[in-house]
């Protein structure tokens, strides 16, 4: 039951560095992106990575948490410093960038839906334009 244990944890950190691993490219190549398509883009990618690091983060968590118990690792200082500082990282992650990007993504739903009603009034007016003159 421990090596079963232990290997959920593995796939959780797996999954959990893989969706770090889009979070942190599409971090590095927004801060140089103005294309605002290819900002929603990323935004999107992102996005749709985490569900994979919700799922990913519950196997890093509950396959460490209860091999600590299953192994009797809870005396040990390595675990709960591990413990210590996955928490205070996922504290500070959703502290400082999280509100940035949530930001960012209404900033661009709200510039997307104001850049479509401006096509669709231009595209009315053209049209109002070709009716009259046909």
């Amino acid at each position: 039951m421990y090596e079963w244990l232990v290997l959920a944890h593995i796939i959780g950190v797996l999954g959990f560095m893989f969706t770090h691993g889009v979070a942190a490219a599409m971090a590095l190549r927004l801060r140089h992106e103005r294309n605002p398509d290819r900002i929603r883009v990323m935004l999107q990618v992102s996005s749709s990575s985490l569900s994979v690091f919700y799922v990913s983060m519950v196997l890093l968590l509950g396959g460490g948490i209860w091999a600590g118990f299953n192994g009797h690792w809870w005396g040990e200082g390595w675990i709960w410093v591990a413990l210590g500082v996955f928490v205070v990282n996922l504290i500070f992650m959703y502290a400082v960038p999280a509100p940035y990007y949530k930001k960012l993504r209404e900033i661009m739903t709200i510039e997307e839906s104001s850049s479509s009603v401006r096509l669709s009034r231009s595209s009315s007016g053209s049209l109002a334009k070709s009716a009259a003159a046909g």
